[in-house]
């Protein structure tokens, strides 16, 4: 059941929305000013070296080569632009897929329809809600593949992340501590539900459901 929290809210919750809002506009700074500026440059810089004889470039090439990627991937990190650009979907379908390249993780997803509109804060909580389930599942789980789901309901938007690995232990739970605490925080800022639980058999079950104001859920 999805907690209506928002109806109650105390000034300690504002004052973490105002400062959670200050974090990402600062991230978004950040992550503008890695690819805008440092990005250009390193390209400049690729383009000037393509011109030097292929036996004294090569390497400097790769090494370039090699720092821009990583620069995007920073930038990505910081603040996905890809969320403000195409979307909540696309900007998980990315991130699922680098980690897939980076980890060799079978990632699927189920019931997340491209065309899904929710808009600030929404797309940038659930995102970062499934960004660190997946740091947790990297780092702690020793799981082989993770399912994630995004549905929309009448007048709420529903995510679950589900792995095979070893199971979520609330003895041990301190260990992914503040992760956990963070996604359950950004659920409940906005009025919504967060849970963990360990799978019978083997593996962690997260669920989120977050309650839509009424202009966004018709």
């Amino acid at each position: 059941m999805v907690s209506r929290r928002t109806k109650n809210r105390s000034p300690s919750d504002d004052v973490r929305a105002l400062l959670a809002q200050a974090q990402e506009d600062e991230r978004l700074r950040i992550s503008r000013t890695l690819h805008d500026e440092l990005g250009q440059n390193l390209a400049l810089l690729k383009l000037k070296l393509s011109g030097v004889e292929y036996g004294e470039s090569h390497e400097l090439l790769s090494i370039v080569d090699d720092t821009i990627e990583r620069l995007r991937r920073v930038a990505f990190e910081i603040r996905p632009l890809l969320l403000d650009e195409l979307g909540l979907v696309h900007a998980i379908k990315r991130k699922l897929s680098e980690l897939h390249r980076a980890t060799g993780l079978k990632i699927f997803v189920e019931q997340a329809p491209e065309d899904l509109v929710l808009g600030e804060p929404y797309d940038l909580s659930l995102y970062r809600i499934v960004q660190e389930s997946l740091n947790n599942v990297v780092r702690h789980a020793r799981a082989t593949e993770v399912v994630v789901s995004l549905r929309r309901k009448i007048r709420s938007v529903h995510l679950e992340v589900r792995d095979n690995g070893a199971g979520y232990k609330p003895a041990t739970g301190a260990a992914r501590g503040m992760g956990l605490a963070t996604m359950k925080e950004r659920a409940e800022l906005l009025g919504g539900h967060f849970q963990i639980e360990a799978i019978r058999g083997g593996g962690t079950i997260i669920q989120v459901e977050i309650p839509l104001p009424e202009a966004t859920a018709e």
